[in-house]
């Protein structure tokens, strides 16, 4: 018998009915509504013919109605995947039953199932609090997380129910300390980063409010939230929104991160503007939490991103996939408790879960004897310019430290010759007139060899759900720019000064 957050969910409904459970900016659900509403959306469920063993996608924008829904499916062991509108097409690569959406939802590929207030609400009065009567196999799938990665290319990643479960006690220790009733997490439900603080909350009997980082500060402050959950660069908006409107967020006690490296700037500026107590984490979505530590326990290590957890072992290989003596450079590898598996689709009706060992998530990095792990880069973003290999990240974190650049992004474009350019991609503050030749004399003084080919200011850079740089479409957007403002695509000159006017797209 497997223990999962769905009966826990409906244990404290019995304990602690009147407890908050999950709330978005202005509307709070109790625990004892949260489990009515299961209740209810599980009849919905059975009645559209779905069963146990099928999937199910969710295209539901309200969030509290979105985790009732996968909280329903879970409970009668059918999977369930969250999509936004735009990743529609991205259900071909998986074999679902059915989409269960709120609104009509475009080029659906398969059958769609309408959802509307009825499903949460009745006037039948209250429903038992009854157990479910399926019990799926803990090695089946309960959820399948779209993940891109830095990579663009969109790929599932499958969660059974034995993973579920690992997840949540991990995160439970993630959350451990210090003591806290009330989470408002940014990322969303979409993301396994949402998805695995926001059901270990309530498996803990805690509320979760779910808002967008525009208005993450104002739910801190209506609710008195205790801990802010948010992606790297999620939490970079809310310090601009600070250093422009500051607002006192006094009841924070601890704000975690992740999604990418955490940089002394930006960590300085969270604990002056946010919350003194900021914890850092480095995961993914096939391993979830890799590496976490409190922000002061990063400081002179560049580039760490915590230390290692004991539900996972982390290993440093080298190109033949060998490992390496701690305190060397080399390819990351994770085999975790509660490890994801990468899902295929092979045909129309069948599918395959690749479970191997290990997972390699494309970092660089060095483990240390400590348990400290630093993240140097993406093996697959390296640029080599005429053999002078280039970290992105490097020229991005010391373009950001430049006056008026509010975010910038680097990478690799092949120029005529078949040399690899490094191409950089700025957003400026509107009231800032930025000057070219003086970003690069800044280059030239600071860092030498790493010097962009190109600079153009955009108006906004790439990212996916969890704020990572998308490389891919930042080389077709500086591509543009760069035929818009000279008519002609990778030219290679010697003066930078030349280039990078500038220009806004």
């Amino acid at each position: 018998m497997h223990s999962d957050f769905v009966e826990t969910i409906f244990f404290h409904a019995r304990n602690a009915p009147n407890n908050p459970a999950i709330s978005t900016l202005g509307t709070i659900v109790s625990y004892r509504m949260l489990a009515q509403g299961i209740l209810r959306v599980e009849e919905k469920i059975r009645a559209s013919g779905l069963k146990q063993g099928d999937t199910a996608g969710i295209l539901v924008n309200y969030p509290i109605g979105h985790f009732a829904i996968i909280c329903a499916l879970h409970r009668l062991g059918i999977a369930s995947v969250s999509i936004y509108p735009d990743q529609i097409a991205s259900l071909n690569e998986i074999l679902v039953d059915a989409v269960l959406a709120d609104e009509q939802a475009p080029d659906v590929p398969v059958r769609t199932v309408k959802v509307d207030d009825s499903w949460f609400k009745s006037g039948s009065g209250e429903l038992p609090l009854r157990a479910s009567d399926v019990r799926p196999s803990p090695d089946d799938v309960a959820r399948y997380v779209l993940s891109s990665g830095t990579t663009g290319q969109a790929k599932v990643i499958s969660l059974t129910f034995r993973s579920v479960q690992e997840r949540l006690e991990s995160y439970a220790c993630r959350l451990a300390s210090p003591g806290w009733e009330r989470l408002v997490c940014i990322p969303s439900l979409n993301t396994n980063y949402g998805y695995c603080f926001a059901i270990t909350s309530v498996w803990l009997g805690k509320m979760v409010c779910f808002a967008g980082y525009q208005f993450a500060r104002q739910a801190v402050i209506l609710y008195q939230a205790h801990v802010l959950v948010s992606s790297t660069q999620q939490i970079a908006g809310m310090v601009r929104d600070q250093e422009e409107n500051y607002m006192p967020l006094d009841s924070l006690r601890a704000v975690h991160i992740g999604g990418s490296v955490s940089y002394a700037p930006l960590i300085a500026r969270i604990r002056l503007l946010i919350c003194t107590t900021l914890l850092c984490g480095y995961g993914s979505t096939e391993a979830g939490t890799v590496a976490f530590a409190p922000a002061l326990r990063l400081q002179g290590f560049d580039n760490a991103v915590g230390i290692t957890t004991p539900w996972v072992r982390v290993e440093v290989v080298d190109e033949n996939k060998r490992p390496i003596a701690r305190g060397s450079e080399g390819e990351v590898r994770i085999s975790a408790y509660g490890q994801g598996h990468r899902y295929r689709r092979v045909t129309d009706s069948e599918a395959e879960i690749e479970r191997g060992e290990w997972f390699y998530p494309g970092d660089r990095g060095i483990l240390y004897k400590n348990g400290m792990l630093v993240i140097l880069g993406r093996l697959n973003d390296i640029i080599n310019r005429g053999g002078v290999k280039i970290a992105p990240e490097t020229i991005e974190e010391f373009a950001k430290t430049l006056g008026g650049i509010r975010d910038a992004a680097a990478v690799g474009v092949l120029s005529p010759l078949g040399i690899e350019q490094v191409w950089l991609g700025i957003g400026v503050d509107p009231a800032v007139d930025i000057e070219m030749p003086t970003l690069y004399a800044a280059f030239r003084e600071k860092m030498p060899n790493t010097v962009p080919d190109r600079i153009h200011v955009v108006h906004e850079i790439p990212r996916n759900t969890l704020g990572k740089i998308v490389r891919r479409d930042l080389q077709r957007l500086l591509a543009e720019v760069e035929l818009t403002t000279t008519g002609t695509a990778g030219m290679s000159l010697s003066d930078q000064d030349v280039k990078g006017s500038g220009s806004r797209s």
